[in-house]
């Protein structure tokens, strides 16, 4: 069914592109795919893509394609990257993009990777936790003209807690990482993605990720952080010049500045 469906011209260079990073024997299976996941409906399935572009015959082979797609993750999304960003990005100097976490809900006891994670949306039952798989996330920030701002991912990374590390399968060879380094791997591809283009990366977060471990290597590269800050950080004002030094050890912070008494302040807000 998938050969009577011709996709537009500049559809068509995206997936020669995309395949051109893939094996060729089978790199004509994508378009195939892609087809499916258009045209798909209900559950956003493997089964459901095979089911919408007419993929019957020879379907094992497909799933062995998708599996080696998935091996390919990181040179697949750079292709993507570099096709999407010098249209959506094309005048501008720097790229906004954001890093969060979320869980997709997945069911069965042997579906690897999947534990039970924080729900951060309250459903009706007031479940506090889900079971399923948590994706560490980036994005890019675009706003568009009907749908204001949307974000279009461009690759992720599962997060799987330490108890769970001992369900997977040591074939796979999976290291524990933690969210903070899985973020920090994300913003580095993101950087090298970015500077081969010419372009700024700016990266967006929620409080999660303001820490250090995340905070110093983006800094390091150069990447511009816009995050909000916890109501308990360390923050103190600048040292004050001291005319006449005193005894001891001269201080090497200001005084602390508590943002918990900062917020309830009636005095307004001003722009820095």
């Amino acid at each position: 069914m998938f050969d009577k469906w011709i996709f537009p011209d500049n559809w068509q260079i995206w997936i020669v592109a995309l395949c051109s990073v893939l094996h060729q024997r089978s790199a004509w299976r994508l378009a195939a795919i892609f087809t499916g996941i258009i045209f798909a409906k209900g559950r956003k399935t493997i089964t459901s893509w095979f089911r919408a572009a007419g993929i019957s015959q020879r379907y094992k082979a497909f799933y062995y394609f998708i599996g080696s797609i998935g091996r390919k993750t990181e040179i697949v999304a750079t292709v993507l990257f570099e096709i999407m960003i010098n249209r959506i990005y094309k005048e501008q100097k720097h790229i906004l993009m954001a890093i969060d976490d979320g869980p997709t809900k997945r069911y069965g006891p042997n579906v690897q990777g999947a534990g039970i994670h924080r729900n951060p949306t309250t459903t009706p039952d007031g479940a506090k936790f889900i079971y399923g798989h948590l994706w560490v996330t980036i994005c890019a920030v675009v706003r568009h003209k009907r749908w204001a701002t949307v974000g279009l991912p461009f690759l992720a990374k599962m997060y799987i807690r330490v108890k769970d590390m001992a369900k997977v399968p040591t074939r796979y060879r999976v290291a524990f990482q933690d969210k903070l380094q899985q973020a920090t791997e994300l913003v580095k591809w993101a950087f090298v993605c970015c500077k081969r283009l010419g372009k700024q990366l700016w990266i967006v977060t929620d409080g999660g990720f303001t820490k250090a471990k995340f905070l110093k290597p983006a800094i390091q590269l150069g990447v511009t952080v816009i995050t909000r800050l916890r109501k308990d950080a360390a923050l103190r004002t600048l040292l004050e010049p001291v005319k006449k030094r005193k005894r001891g050890r001269p201080r090497k912070y200001g005084k602390r500045i508590y943002l918990a008494n900062k917020a309830v302040q009636k005095r307004g807000w001003f722009k820095v």
